[in-house]
């Protein structure tokens, strides 16, 4: 065991002593220093807004005082600059963006007019009324030739046709079952004995009394026709016969089980005694 000479015996003592006042010092110093900190006030915050200054009133006398700016010239865009070939590249390679297109706002029309007060004179037309016209008036209307109901009141269109014949001659009936049988072999004939009747409208004397007229025709057993119907003799006047074509869709025909072809009669019923 080393021995400690006085020195260091001395030094010792001196360090112990110097250790037990200077850390209470610094111990009370820093509690000091802490306090002090504490105490002191902290700094206003800042606004981080700001609040801007409100505007200013403005007086009517303000207001009116405002001066017209004159129009000032209008002149028209400069043109563009052509497209360098650079930037045509550039927009070939790129796709175009649709653009959109603003709407164009309707133009008033100053010829428009307001409509005129209601109980003023107004030209009165039957055309107007509600009710519906008839074949005459419809053919009067749209300016055209005029029906064939309007015909077969006209005394101008019964003007005779020289092809009356009275009977069917042996030539066009052949040529007509030839034609049928073509359509549908095998087709049988039939004569009806009923007569077909059409009225004569008119109370003026023709120049020559209608004939009896004949007019085959030829259907299905479903009742559809097979080809179309023949005059085969004629009343004497073309508007006859085109009514009696017309008329002969009216006759009752009989049933039948296969296409048969029919030859019908068609007598005018005029009175030729009173003329």
């Amino acid at each position: 065991m080393t021995i400690p000479t006085p020195g260091q015996a001395h030094q010792s003592t001196a360090r112990s002593r110097w250790k037990r006042w200077v850390t209470p010092s610094i111990v009370l110093a820093s509690a000091l220093l802490h306090g002090v900190l504490l105490g002191l006030p902290l700094p206003p915050e800042r606004l981080e807004k700001t609040l801007e200054p409100e505007p200013e009133p403005v007086s009517p006398e303000n207001l009116l005082s405002v001066a017209a700016l004159p129009d000032l010239p209008t002149s028209e865009p400069p043109a563009p600059e052509p497209p360098s070939p650079e930037s045509e590249r550039t927009q070939s390679a790129s796709p175009a963006a649709p653009s959109a297109q603003n709407p164009v706002a309707p133009s008033l029309d100053s010829s428009v007019t307001e409509p005129e007060a209601a109980g003023q004179d107004e030209p009165t037309d039957e055309s107007l009324s509600d009710e519906p016209l008839s074949d005459e008036a419809e053919s009067r209307d749209r300016g055209g030739p005029p029906s064939l109901e309007e015909q077969l009141g006209d005394i101008s269109f019964y003007v005779p046709n020289g092809k009356a014949t009275g009977s069917v001659t042996p030539d066009k009936y052949s040529r007509w079952i030839s034609a049928l049988s073509e359509l549908s072999p095998g087709i049988l004939l039939n004569s009806p004995r009923d007569v077909l009747e059409l009225p004569y409208r008119l109370d003026e004397c023709l120049s020559e009394a209608p004939d009896l007229a004949n007019i085959g025709i030829a259907l299905d057993p479903t009742g559809n026709p097979i080809g179309t119907p023949e005059m085969l003799t004629s009343t004497g006047y073309d508007v006859l016969d085109r009514k009696a074509l017309e008329a002969v869709w009216s006759y009752p025909f009989p049933d039948r089980e296969v296409a048969t072809a029919y030859t019908i009669q068609v007598q005018v019923r005029y009175e030729a005694g009173r003329c």
